[in-house]
């Protein structure tokens, strides 16, 4: 390649590529890899690599089936895909080494042209070498940079969740199963990412959580909401203008609607009314940036009242 045409952009070589291969229109790639593998183990890395190659063939104006197995959704089934249909097989990202679940694959597509993209080699190509050309990741002495590198995708809010599981100190107004399965439903039916954190630092039989309250605060300091069944998860959250979706598991309510109340904070939902849209429209209220506005202003508010009940505590000392 000359100086001049290996400083274009990559998608301008791709496209000068495809032109040159004149693609013939019965060409069809299979883009495979090990999230073509039932529970495979594919890893996030795996999926925006696959991502990165499919916007290749979009460039190039090449047609492509994408081989998924369980647990994902949708694509082609290979081992039941017709090989004749294919003229490429494409096989992106993860390690391969001869007798791995990817063999058959490969073997099964040995009429198709077999291309590597962004493997890690594992058995010497003097032992095993399935592919007709092999752009290796690393193990062959020249390393290459991961394509997820260049994959755009779109970020989902990190909600942290707080959960009680019992509170025998309500008595039979406890409604912790219920509550919890509201909010169970409630990150079901949203795109978010689930935090699981809890505010205890230790179990009853002594096994440490966290070492310091500290540890607590900076998950939930990081999140971008939280829904909490505990009342120090609302507070805490506030406390670092993180907004919150505050459920309280007591019928009628008990100190998370109390504190939601001494904090002006409008999200809390009492067991007995945990409507699911209302919960999602509370959630989803919380992810707008003006409730990290409001939060903080609330959490302003609680700490200029704290300071007149220290007041009253120094007068109550005599």
């Amino acid at each position: 390649m000359s100086e001049s045409a290996s400083r274009r952009p990559l998608a301008t070589r791709l496209r000068t590529l495809g032109r040159r291969a004149t693609l013939r229109p019965a060409d069809r790639v299979l883009v495979s890899g090990w999230f073509s593998m039932k529970y495979g183990g594919a890893t996030a890395g795996d999926v925006e690599a696959h991502g990165v190659v499919c916007e290749w063939l979009d460039e190039l104006g090449m047609p492509y089936d994408l081989a998924l197995g369980a647990p994902f959704e949708g694509g082609v089934d290979w081992r039941r895909a017709r090989p004749s249909r294919y003229t490429h097989l494409v096989l992106v990202c993860g390690p391969v080494w001869k007798g791995s679940a990817l063999e058959p694959l490969l073997e099964r597509f040995h009429s198709c042209r077999r291309v590597g993209v962004n493997l890690s080699v594992l058995t010497p190509l003097a032992e095993w070498n399935p592919f007709d050309v092999l752009l290796a990741r690393d193990g062959l002495g020249d390393e290459r940079v991961d394509l997820s590198i260049v994959r755009k995708v779109h970020l989902s809010p990190l909600v942290g969740v707080l959960r009680v599981h019992e509170q025998r100190e309500y008595g039979d107004l406890a409604r912790t199963t219920e509550a919890g399965a509201a909010l169970d439903r409630l990150l079901g039916a949203s795109q978010v990412v689930p935090v699981e954190i809890d505010t205890l630092l230790q179990t009853k039989d002594g096994r440490a959580l966290a070492r310091a309250e500290g540890d607590v605060e900076a998950l939930i300091a990081r999140m971008d909401a939280v829904v909490t069944m505990r009342m120090h998860g609302l507070v805490l959250a506030l406390k670092n203008g993180v907004p919150a979706v505050a459920i309280d598991p007591i019928e009628g309510g008990a100190k998370i609607a109390a504190q939601a109340r001494a904090l002006a904070w409008p999200h809390v939902h009492v067991a007995g009314d945990l409507h699911g849209e209302r919960l999602a429209s509370s959630l989803r209220a919380c992810l707008e940036p003006s409730a990290r506005v409001l939060a903080t202003r609330c959490a302003n508010a609680g700490r200029a009242s704290v300071g007149t009940l220290k007041d009253e505590f120094v007068q109550a000392l005599g």
